[in-house]
């Protein structure tokens, strides 16, 4: 699980950074036409804008998610599963880390990648996605992951 972790933390924070550096606020450059742009602009809520400027509300859920991903990883997950379950807890765990520390420095998260159809994201939020799809595939294929383990 820790290598998902620093690998999505690192991507996400390396990757504001280089927005931070080079873009200004509201500035986009074209990557793929229309199609992808890269626009930075911050978010004080949640996905969507929702919750905005709950800034301390949004970082304390993000904690204890947090915590509780990773006691569910080490105590619940069965053996056999512990794999492909620490690479969605990781992802989680990592994209929660990402934009948390985003709101703890900033007050804000930095997002980025804008394909115009949908609203502006960043590194943490694939990995949260990601990570929310395989546990969700997981949990399908594998009831007993979502009941602690027991058959």
């Amino acid at each position: 699980m820790l290598k998902w972790i620093v690998v999505s933390v690192v991507l996400d924070r390396v990757t504001k950074w280089m927005i931070a550096a080079n873009l200004e606020r509201g500035q986009s450059i074209e990557v793929a036409g229309q199609a992808l742009r890269l626009t930075y602009v911050t978010n004080t809520g949640a996905a969507f804008g929702m919750l905005r400027d709950h800034t301390m509300l949004l970082a304390a859920v993000s904690a204890i998610l947090i915590v509780l991903i990773v006691v569910w990883h080490r105590s619940w997950v069965p053996a056999p599963l512990k794999s492909p379950a620490a690479a969605a807890a990781g992802l989680l765990v990592g994209g929660a880390l990402g934009n948390l520390v985003d709101r703890m420095v900033h007050g804000y998260v930095i997002d980025f990648i804008d394909l115009g159809f949908w609203p502006v994201f960043n590194v943490a939020d694939i990995a949260v996605v990601v990570g929310c799809g395989l546990l969700f595939v997981l949990a399908i294929r594998h009831p007993e992951i979502a009941r602690g383990g027991d058959v």
